[in-house]
């Protein structure tokens, strides 16, 4: 989850400049916030347990942000919201089984919290005309 954290961070901050719509913007300053601390609960939580995250971007991921970077008006506005809408998706099922799975309470409230955060972001970003992610 953490190099997730840093491709949609990453993608964010290009969107509250690149985006032309304020909707989207407003959305992009809100992911990077979002994004921004759940990293920062997850860094704490691996520190207690003496875990290193690994926070850089995958080739994949740095490719599609290049790729990303190179778009602009409504082209980068839907491929911005529909990365962000399948990110979310992706990770969404993931967070809600170790919410109701995890052991340990920390990790347990984490998940939970990051769940309901993912679901927020999807279906904002759905409103604001992301393709439904394909599952």
């Amino acid at each position: 989850m953490s190099a997730l954290n840093a491709f949609e961070i990453t993608i964010s901050k290009m969107a509250t400049t690149e985006a032309r719509r304020r909707k989207v913007q407003e959305f992009a300053t809100r992911s990077v916030k979002l994004h921004t601390a759940n990293e920062t609960a997850l860094s704490a939580i691996a520190l207690k347990h003496g875990l290193t995250l690994h926070k850089e971007m995958s080739p994949d991921e740095e490719d599609v942000a290049a790729q990303l970077k190179t778009e602009t008006g409504a082209k980068f506005e839907r491929d911005y919201l529909d990365l962000q809408a399948q990110a979310a998706s992706d990770a969404l099922a993931m967070f809600q089984n170790e919410a109701e799975s995890a052991s340990d309470p920390e990790l347990k409230t984490y998940a939970s919290t990051t769940a309901d955060t993912l679901q927020t972001l999807l279906n904002d970003s759905l409103k604001l005309g992301a393709a439904k992610p394909s599952r």
